[in-house]
């Protein structure tokens, strides 16, 4: 089996902290690219680029994107979205949703021969993991903002308090503060709670 990656040089590198199965061939690319016999794309890039248009009819059936401040109604409904944030990517078990059954199948097999398993949730922006993390690093920027304490007390205090294995400015920091208030800002259309701290906005604006 050969699968297509489309991923930073540091995706690549907190991807392969899980073993694949030695028969898959793995071909990392870092712009989306047709790769001959590939049975299935995995784009970990897919919010970043637009890759859309660049691998049009010789698609395969399927097609994983990590997309996470987007939801169903920006992709093709062949699309499998995951959670492949920074922090979620090196884990063994990935937050998925979208497809059908048969698409769904053939994702987990694929994944499973990649060392990995998915987690089926409901199709909504920011998964499940994704919206608490964010929700905390929101809380944190407000934190700050009202001079309660700086970044990195607050991170020291997370990390030592929760056993963290990142405080939410340095969570904030992997994930890019733009991914962050990009998925709060469409969060807080619907949900007021997850409105960005002005001091979050006024970073990812820069």
């Amino acid at each position: 089996m050969t699968i297509a990656l489309i991923g930073t040089e540091q995706q690549q590198q907190a991807w392969d902290s899980q073993p694949a199965d030695k028969e898959v061939s793995i071909v990392w690319l870092r712009q989306p690219a047709f790769v001959d016999g590939a049975q299935a794309y995995i784009n970990l890039q897919a919010e970043a680029q637009e890759w859309n248009q660049s691998l049009p009819d010789y698609l395969p059936k399927l097609v994983l994107v990590n997309a996470v401040f987007t939801d169903g109604d920006d992709w093709p409904q062949h699309f499998i979205r995951i959670n492949a944030w920074p922090g979620f990517i090196q884990g063994a078990t990935l937050e998925a949703t979208g497809g059908d059954t048969a698409l769904r199948e053939a994702a987990q097999q694929v994944m499973q021969r990649l060392g990995r398993q998915l987690e089926w949730v409901s199709d909504q922006a920011g998964f499940v993991g994704a919206r608490i993390v964010s929700a905390i690093i929101n809380e944190a920027y407000l934190t700050v903002q009202e001079k309660v304490s700086s970044k990195e007390d607050i991170d020291t205090a997370m990390k030592l308090g929760t056993n963290y294995p990142w405080g939410p400015f340095a969570w904030a920091n992997a994930i890019g503060v733009k991914n962050v208030y990009a998925l709060l800002n469409k969060l807080a259309r619907e949900q007021p709670r997850y409105q960005p701290a002005l001091l979050l906005k006024e970073e990812a604006e820069r």
